[in-house]
């Protein structure tokens, strides 16, 4: 355990925004998170880390094994533990609980048993025992049993039987459409209170045409595209309404068409004059003869 703190240590700097569950790497958590977990279980060996949310308000789970068992620890992003939980063998149980799982499921196999462990100002407090187990009519089941026994309830889980992939394009699909959706979300991303304030102050009069985000978080930035004036503007801000960099879109064209329809004026009235020119000549050969 002693190379996570050594590691989280030595980063500087918090890990930047990210999805939520997204992994985390061990050596990139936060330094509040890694000693809590090494001071907690200084025997166990951390194997994985996740994150949920961002900044202040983000949440972690850190995977750790220890004498063969994981241990699943939830801290927030100060350090501070508020869910264990602990996997425990069936002859472990105190007698109580084991009784109740198989009175309730009779020669059922277990697949994973844990005690789920809520903490609250450091206090640590037995919540109940969660399984997974199998049937003997081979029906999953997500039970939970309270710590003196009582049985506290359960969840049948539906899982695939093995080698059935009818659903695998399903799934796709619906990985497909989440990812559209993010990417619309982004495109049409709502402004925050700040960006629009500082569009209407810069460019007063501006209608927003369409406006993305990229980031999340303080460090994201935004880019609006609007028409002002005679031009399509496209301002890049921080999340704080400042202004980062303007690109003008439209105004090389407008100002091309201005330049195309000034020449046009031009060649026409030179068209006239030569005109005029040649009239003036054909009556001065006439006046001669």
């Amino acid at each position: 355990m002693r190379h996570l703190v050594m590691a989280a240590v030595a980063a500087l700097v918090l890990v930047g925004p990210s999805w939520a569950g997204e992994k985390v790497e061990l050596n990139k958590l936060p330094k509040p998170v890694a000693e809590a977990v090494a001071k907690r279980f200084p025997k166990a060996e951390a194997k994985s880390a996740s994150r949920d949310g961002e900044g202040d308000k983000a949440t972690y789970e850190v995977t750790l094994k220890e004498n063969g068992k994981n241990i699943d620890v939830s801290l927030t992003a100060a350090g501070a533990i508020t869910q264990i939980e602990q996997e425990v063998a069936f002859k472990d149980l105190p007698k109580g609980v084991a009784e109740t799982f198989e009175k309730k499921y009779p020669k059922a196999t277990y697949k994973i048993i844990e005690a789920v462990i809520n903490v609250k100002e450091g206090k640590e407090v037995l919540e109940y025992y969660e399984a997974v187990l199998t049937t003997a009519d081979k029906k999953t089941f997500e039970a939970e049993v309270l710590p003196d026994g009582k049985f506290k309830g359960e969840k049948e889980k539906t899982e695939k039987p093995p080698g059935e992939c009818g659903d695998d394009k399903n799934d796709e699909d619906k990985k497909s459409s989440k990812k559209e959706n993010d990417e619309k979300d982004e495109k049409n991303a709502e402004l925050p209170k700040a960006v629009v304030g500082a569009v209407k102050e810069k460019f007063p009069g501006g209608k927003v045409i369409g406006a993305s985000k990229e980031g999340k978080g303080e460090k994201a930035t935004y880019e609006v595209e609007l028409r002002y004036k005679t031009a399509t503007l496209e301002v890049v801000l921080t999340a704080k309404g400042e202004v980062v960099e303007v690109e003008v879109k439209g105004k090389k064209n407008e100002d091309e068409d201005d330049k195309k329809a000034e020449d046009k004026k031009k060649g026409k009235k030179k068209g006239e004059d030569d005109k005029d020119e040649k009239g003036k000549n054909k009556k001065g050969e006439k006046d001669r003869d």
